[in-house]
């Protein structure tokens, strides 16, 4: 089997971050034998096989066995059509978390001392004056987490795994692993997709503001552990 439009399935998980290049595109991991395309929150993975083309070895590995959890038969699977009805409860805003910053308000930024050297340092983040947030069109609130069972993700997050469910035409995707603050999923037969989690329950409504159980919506998981 191979995978259909694979750089649409895969662009998402790429990341832009101008200091870490490496993962601005997918890559071929030689530790796994496998395609893989992250922005250090997001992964996806699929064995060779399933892709047509041919992506370059990372120079530096990047480590992605190390971060790939335990699989487990956790009885859980995330559904398509739960993920949306999630989705559904999350208001619409102008108020938005600035795509610079990622909401922390601060942003990293070199410069060039009398020896020549580069320095980096964290400094207010210009887009959003330190606040975190945007004013914009009105969309979806980004801001908005979905919890599930004691973890908590970002919406824009899981907005990756619903796209990527709508592109594979799957219904639902099965839990490998929900511990260590990652959601490990199976798609497929040989194609996974890793989410870190942005906090855990207890972490909410604390100093951070970002951590608002206010913010915070429920993905329906049984006691019996299946949804």
């Amino acid at each position: 089997m191979k995978l259909n439009d694979e750089q649409t399935l895969l662009r998402p998980y790429c990341g832009n971050d101008e200091f870490r290049p490496s993962m601005w595109h997918p890559f071929f991991d030689s530790q796994l034998n496998a395609v893989c395309a992250t922005d250090a929150h997001n992964l996806i993975i699929g064995d060779k096989d399933l892709f047509f083309n041919e992506y370059a070895t990372l120079e530096k590995p990047l480590g992605i066995k190390n971060v790939l959890p335990h699989e487990e038969n956790t009885g859980i699977k995330i559904s398509y059509k739960k993920l949306n009805e999630c989705f559904d409860k999350i208001p619409y805003s102008k108020k938005h978390e600035c795509p610079e910053c990622g909401g922390y308000g601060r942003v990293d930024t070199t410069y060039e001392t009398k020896t020549g050297d580069n320095l980096s340092i964290e400094i207010e983040c210009p887009i959003c004056g330190g606040t975190g947030n945007v004013i914009g069109e009105e969309r979806k609130d980004e801001r908005y987490l979905v919890r599930i069972k004691d973890l908590c993700f970002r919406y824009k997050s899981m907005v990756v795994l619903e796209k990527t469910m709508e592109n594979l035409h799957i219904k639902e995707a099965r839990v490998l692993a929900l511990t260590n603050s990652r959601l490990f999923v199976e798609l497929l037969p040989g194609l996974k997709a890793l989410f870190m989690c942005f906090c855990e329950t207890e972490d909410l409504d604390g100093n951070d503001e970002r951590k608002d159980s206010d913010l915070v919506i429920d993905y329906p998981v049984n006691k019996g552990g299946k949804k």
